[in-house]
């Protein structure tokens, strides 16, 4: 009997976290099927998929002659939360407008990229990482982010590389401007995403970059 409440725990508190353990299952469900185009979704979000990149030399090198950051999703077909988080967060108009303003978004699959799953497997899936065009890394986030919050990181690190996003009264759209991050810029960047969405929350999200 102990041992069963044990296995029942371990089994329960991913589920719990909102996030997928990083434990790939030895069969995987099949996957669900695609949505119709013209399925409800949250209101006003885009119907239309995000386009993702690929996590290689030649996204990092347009996000560079762009000037955007990039942010990486690293998930896996058999994760929930993965599949809840592209449903929501990623449809979510206010996070698409900062995406599309000042960010590349990756996906990457977990089970196809070891080397991605070894870095960040310990934070469970979703894990979502911001990144500069460098490379450098400005945060890593564990599990599944609701938009309020996704989009309040994305803001706070755009903001603090200089990029130019919609403000909260609407108006046109400015290109951004992104410079090159120095050890202040970071800081900042951490900074604000503390001071947005509080102590408590910021620790158990910001991973040590």
């Amino acid at each position: 009997m102990k041992l069963m409440r044990v296995l029942l725990s371990s089994l329960l508190l991913p589920a719990l976290a909102g996030g997928c353990a990083s434990v790939t299952p030895s069969v995987k469900p099949a996957p669900a099927p695609a949505q119709s185009p013209e399925a409800e979704g949250p209101s006003g979000a885009p119907r239309e998929a995000l386009a993702w990149a690929a996590l290689d030399a030649a996204t990092f090198a347009k996000a560079k002659a762009e000037h955007r950051l990039i942010l990486v999703d690293g998930s896996a077909e058999w994760c929930h939360w993965c599949h809840v988080m592209e449903a929501t967060s990623y449809h979510d108009p206010a996070v698409r407008e900062v995406l599309d303003a000042a960010f590349i978004a990756v996906k990457v699959d977990v089970d196809a990229r070891p080397d991605f799953e070894e870095r960040y497997g310990a934070w469970g899936w979703p894990a979502t990482v911001l990144m500069t065009a460098d490379g450098e890394e400005l945060g890593k986030y564990k599990g599944y982010l609701p938009p309020d919050e996704l989009v309040a990181i994305l803001r706070a690190a755009a903001s603090a590389a200089g990029a130019k996003t919609e403000g909260a009264s609407g108006g046109a759209q400015a290109e951004p401007e992104v410079r090159a991050l120095s050890p202040a810029d970071l800081a900042a960047a951490r900074a604000r995403i503390v001071g947005q969405l509080g102590g408590a929350t910021a620790t158990a999200l910001l991973g040590h970059v």
